[in-house]
């Protein structure tokens, strides 16, 4: 990609071209400095290096729901998306339904939908809102398989359903008095 005769490496931060260029030492990115080298990369694997390095070396990052479907929508193949869910899943265990919904989002079949959401349903926090993760999928295996995962991986750390109450214990009645 050139733009008036310079290389497009001229246009990206020390962070980005850090990315591409392998350096040892982590760099921190935003998550505009994340979008501008998914924008920057021309191989599917600059992009998935990106988003690796990016998720690996902020333990606290921040990206709206369309940040998050922006990086999937960048992904031209669905075993990409697939990976990079593994690597996002594994890197950051705190995810919202929204942030799944919006992964899911980016990708035209429900097997690829079914696995991104399977992958990341350990992580979801707020499995209350689950509907809007089953509203991505077009079928109703799809959408049975989904929520079994996200039933299986756990109750969440936000959501807990409220204990069953049970009647208080009834006592015995008792006849006479005193001790034994």
């Amino acid at each position: 990609q050139h733009k008036e005769g310079k290389h497009f490496s001229t246009f990206i931060t020390r962070q980005q071209r850090c990315v591409f260029n392998h350096c040892s030492q982590p760099t921190r990115m935003s998550a505009q400095g994340l979008i501008a080298a998914m924008n920057a990369a021309t191989f599917e694997s600059d992009k998935e290096e990106a988003i690796e390095s990016y998720f690996r070396n902020n333990s606290s990052w921040h990206l709206s729901h369309n940040d998050f479907k922006f990086i999937f929508e960048k992904l031209t193949f669905d075993s990409t998306k697939e990976d990079v869910a593994r690597v996002i899943a594994r890197t950051y265990p705190r995810l919202s339904c929204g942030d799944v919904a919006a992964a899911m989002k980016a990708c035209s079949h429900d097997s690829t939908k079914v696995s991104i959401a399977k992958l990341f349903a350990p992580a979801v926090t707020d499995k209350h809102n689950r509907a809007c993760i089953l509203s991505e999928l077009t079928f109703s295996s799809s959408k049975t398989e989904v929520n079994k995962a996200l039933d299986e991986s756990g109750s969440s750390s936000c959501f807990q359903p409220p204990p069953q109450s049970f009647p208080p214990p009834q006592q015995q009645p008792s006849f006479g008095i005193g001790f034994q």
